[in-house]
């Protein structure tokens, strides 16, 4: 399983997601429109001299109805053909055909959905990851290989290190030096569990026989210490693959599991929205340290680094469902102190034109006694 990698070098950016995981569905993220406004100035007429200036073209009314009418339909058009679904198993032939797919097994079983299309591009990827690695390791020593492999599998390279020092340590022993000798043989017996006591009586015993048995015991005792560095290593090995494989079972786990949740949430208007929200709350990110993370735990680390952002953080998560309420009775109070305010300039505005003096021009009759 491949993932991102960021440069957050952070051991932990909050919990292990993947063992605490509730089954409740997730809330979605609203998304706000922002509406379109166009403006189109208008060309003053010039009817103060119209014999000797030239007037100047008039946008007619027909062609700016034109232009606030096209822009919409466009994005229409545009959102209607983001939302039309792709025909994974036609791309999948035509990516095995070029060569950039190897061909697979169970191909006309295959779930060809966006998830399971995802899931085969993942495959795809590690396997040419995989061919190119081979060719950067060819000519490379085993135990380099392994460190290397150990490594991507997110173990400590330190600790696989020591142990392939172990083994060579032990492998070029020169026992033919009666000091290194004595060294090895003590600790073949020392890690079998033997007393300081016993090791000294039994040394003094082998001498006792002579060379040649002291020698001998030498040779075994350095030959069992390097098979016993051996299989610590083929342990050290396979824990960490075993780990590797518990922990990409678990993180898959989680993020099909996010998937189906949110797909299944219906209070969702575009499809758009469910997939952006799928890629934030899944694992995708991998820091340096070999831990996969999502983006809502980055941002999380980047709120602890906000003091503001922390605080009203916190005052969400002290009371989700009252800080909702509270938040939609804001933007309710201040929708209706807009509304009230609108309406008191329309009513002030209605009572100022009627103050105004009238602009009739009705002639008042002459009385027939006035001169």
């Amino acid at each position: 399983m491949k993932f991102e990698t960021i440069e957050l070098d952070e051991n932990d950016l909050g919990v292990d997601v993947t063992s605490n995981f509730n089954q409740k569905s997730v809330s979605p993220l609203e998304s706000e429109s922002n509406d379109i406004e166009i403006d189109v100035d208008e060309t003053p007429e010039d009817n103060q001299n119209p014999d000797t200036t030239t007037p100047k073209p008039k946008v007619k009314p027909e062609e700016k109805l034109e232009l606030e009418i096209e822009e919409p339909k466009e994005k229409e058009k545009e959102e209607k053909q983001e939302e039309t679904p792709l025909d994974y198993k036609e791309v999948t032939d035509y990516l095995i055909s070029t060569g950039i797919f190897e061909d697979f097994e169970g191909k006309d079983e295959f779930d060809y959905s966006e998830e399971g299309f995802k899931e085969l591009l993942k495959e795809q990827v590690a396997a040419k990851a995989q061919e190119a690695f081979e060719g950067l390791t060819e000519g490379l020593s085993e135990e380099t290989i392994e460190l290397i492999e150990f490594f991507k599998n997110g173990g400590d390279l330190a600790t696989l290190a020591k142990t392939q020092e172990e083994i060579q340590d032990w492998e070029s022993a020169d026992v033919s030096d009666e000091d290194i000798a004595e060294s090895v043989i003590r600790a073949n017996y020392s890690q079998k569990g033997k007393s300081k006591e016993w090791i000294t009586r039994h040394i003094t015993r082998l001498k006792d026989e002579g060379s040649e048995a002291f020698t001998a015991e030498a040779e075994e005792s350095k030959t069992e210490l390097a098979n016993s560095a051996k299989e610590l290593k083929t342990r050290q090995l396979e824990e960490v693959k075993q780990a590797k494989e518990k922990r990409d079972f678990q993180i898959q786990q989680f993020n099909q599991s996010i998937a189906k949740q949110i797909n299944s949430d219906t209070s969702f208007t575009k499809d758009s929205e469910r997939k952006k929200l799928i890629e934030f709350l899944s694992l995708n990110k991998q820091l340096k340290n070999g831990n996969v993370v999502n983006e809502l735990q980055i941002k999380l680390y980047e709120v602890q680094n906000d003091p503001k952002k922390y605080i009203e953080l916190g005052k969400f998560l002290q009371d989700i469902d009252g800080y909702k309420s509270k938040m939609e009775k804001k933007a309710t109070t201040q929708a209706a102190k807009k509304t009230f305010i609108k309406l008191k300039d329309r009513t002030s505005t209605t009572q100022a034109k009627s103050l105004l003096p009238s602009t009739s021009s009705t002639v008042k009759s002459k009385s027939p006694f006035e001169f």
